[in-house]
C-alpha cells in the first residue's frame, strides 16, 4: 500500500506535505540526499491516513520517518499537526499518541487557520464548517494556492481562535495581502 502523503518538517517547524505519486519512490543515489538531509535536520516523512469508513474523515495517521527518526521536536510537531486536523491517533516510530482533538467538521466550530502562498505571497485563512469538513475528509489541509498553483506550507491557527490541541501518549499497548476565504473555491476531489 503506498502512503497518502509525503511530509517534510524544517527545523523551523514549518510543515510541507504533498500528495504521494510513484515519483516520490526513494531509489539509487537518493540515499545519499535522505542522508543529507538528516545531517541538515530536515524530517522527510511518508504518511499513511486511516479511516473508521473508507470514505470517511480521517480518523488516525501512521507516520513512516525516512529522516529524523529519532527528532523529538518532530514528533511533537506532527502530533500537533495532526492534532489541528482533528485525527484521533498519531503512530509515531515507537510512540502511538491519542490525541485530544475537537472534532472540526461536527463541531463546525474549529476556527480560522492560515497559511502564506511562497509563490505569490497571498495570506488564505479560512474556518468555516464546509472547509473543515473537505480537510476532514483529505486528511490534510490545501497543498496548493488556489490563485497561482504554488505550493503551502500546511496550515497553522489563527492565534487565539483556535483552542490548542494536545498530545498524549496513548495507554501502554506495545509501543501582508487579503485574506483569501478557501471554501468559497471549489475544491477538488480526492482520488
Amino acid at each position: 500500500m503506498q502512503p497518502d502523503l509525503r511530509v517534510t518538517i524544517r527545523r523551523d517547524g514549518v510543515v510541507r506535505a504533498v500528495t504521494w505519486g510513484p515519483h516520490l519512490r526513494l531509489c539509487g543515489p537518493t540515499a545519499t540526499l535522505l542522508e543529507a538531509r538528516d545531517r541538515a535536520g530536515v524530517t522527510l516523512a511518508d504518511l499513511r491516513i486511516l479511516r473508521d469508513e473508507e470514505d470517511g474523515p480521517a480518523t488516525e495517521v501512521i507516520v513512516e520517518p525516512l529522516t529524523g527518526t529519532g527528532r523529538p521536536d518532530a514528533h511533537r510537531v506532527l502530533a500537533d499537526w495532526a492534532a489541528l486536523l482533528g485525527y484521533r491517533r498519531v503512530w509515531l516510530p515507537g510512540d502511538v499518541r491519542t490525541l485530544d482533538t475537537v472534532d472540526h467538521a461536527l463541531a463546525g466550530c474549529g476556527g480560522k487557520v492560515q497559511t502564506h502562498c511562497t509563490t505569490c505571497r497571498g495570506r488564505l485563512a479560512d474556518g468555516t464548517p464546509a472547509f473543515w469538513r473537505w480537510v476532514r475528509t483529505l486528511g490534510f489541509f490545501p497543498c496548493a494556492c488556489p490563485l497561482c498553483g504554488g505550493d503551502l506550507p500546511q496550515w497553522s491557527a489563527v492565534p487565539g481562535v483556535v483552542r490548542r490541541a494536545s498530545a498524549r501518549p496513548a495507554p501502554d499497548r506495545g509501543s501582508a495581502t487579503a485574506d483569501v476565504g478557501v471554501s468559497d473555491l471549489r475544491h477538488p476531489e480526492r482520488p
